[in-house]
């Protein structure tokens, strides 16, 4: 299970559009063992779904939100480089 303090800090640092934050989040994540579908589930997909509540509500811009998106393809491509490596 991924602590709340590395989920808050992933979604802030997406949410402000932060890509290098949110890969050493991720990277470091993966060298410390944690699972990649714990990861995929409790990290990006939660976030992702909050953001898009956010968005549906009027709380950002789709804009905001594209750049979240943009941001978890990214580091879906770099976790499973990660995978592929170890």
């Amino acid at each position: 299970m991924i602590k709340e303090v590395y989920y808050w800090d992933y979604f802030n640092s997406l949410l402000k559009g932060d890509k290098h934050h949110c890969k050493e989040i991720v990277v470091s994540l993966l060298e410390d063992g944690t699972d990649i579908k714990e990861i995929y589930i409790e990290l990006l997909q939660k976030s992702l779904y909050k953001i898009g509540k956010m968005w549906e509500e009027g709380n950002i811009s789709i804009a905001e939100e594209h750049i979240a998106s943009k941001i978890t393809e990214y580091l879906i491509d770099i976790s499973i480089e990660h995978a592929k490596h170890c």
